[in-house]
């Protein structure tokens, strides 16, 4: 027996509209069941929380300068001076700031496309970058200078770490120019002693 012609159209119709009234019947389902579940706002759960008292100190956050880059920063870290700080991100560069003055003080051209750690050594005369490219680099830097103004770059590491099965997420000195952790995924963290 042959079938009639447009009969397999009217056969799919009728699983579209069997699909839509499930779909609709989920989407009722999870209205109610977010409704139940978000059965108060914020402003009403925090009303049986006591208030700060009067001599709590007030954290006042006021901005101070604002350090203009041209990539997307990913990763920031304080030098130990806390004058000046490092920052990695898109472009593969880390930037040495003077924070007070606004200023670069140097470019660091890393082998990553970005720089997704960065961490300044206890003397702060190095720096560690490291990024995508699952290789960290310590760089050296040449002492700070004094009002120049002349951004120095730097495209040589002092010493490059290559252990690393993916991206660095992070690195840190363990209180000496000496040794670093260097955290990686699938790996938790992996001590690595640098001697430089």
């Amino acid at each position: 027996m042959s079938e009639l012609p447009g009969s397999t159209e009217v056969s799919h119709l009728g699983d579209f509209q069997s699909l839509m009234q499930q779909l609709n019947e989920l989407k009722e389902a999870t209205r109610v069941e977010r409704s139940r579940i978000n059965d108060c706002n914020l402003e009403t759960l925090s009303q049986d929380v006591e208030p700060l008292p009067p001599s709590a100190p007030v954290l006042s956050m006021k901005c101070r300068r604002t350090l203009k880059c041209t990539e997307e920063v990913f990763h920031l870290a304080w030098s130990p001076d806390k004058i000046h700080m490092v920052t990695g991100g898109q472009g593969g560069f880390a930037v040495i700031w003077d924070a007070f003055l606004g200023q670069k003080e140097y470019l660091i051209q890393t082998t990553s496309p970005w720089v997704t750690a960065c961490s300044y050594a206890p003397s702060t005369t190095m720096v560690v970058c490291g990024g995508l490219d699952s290789q960290c680099s310590v760089y050296k830097l040449d002492g700070y200078k004094e009002n120049s103004g002349a951004t120095v770059t730097i495209s040589e590491p002092t010493k490059r770490l290559s252990s690393h099965e993916k991206y660095i997420t992070h690195c840190i000195f363990l209180g000496s120019d000496q040794q670093i952790l260097l955290p990686s995924p699938p790996h938790p963290c992996s001590d690595t002693v640098v001697q430089c």
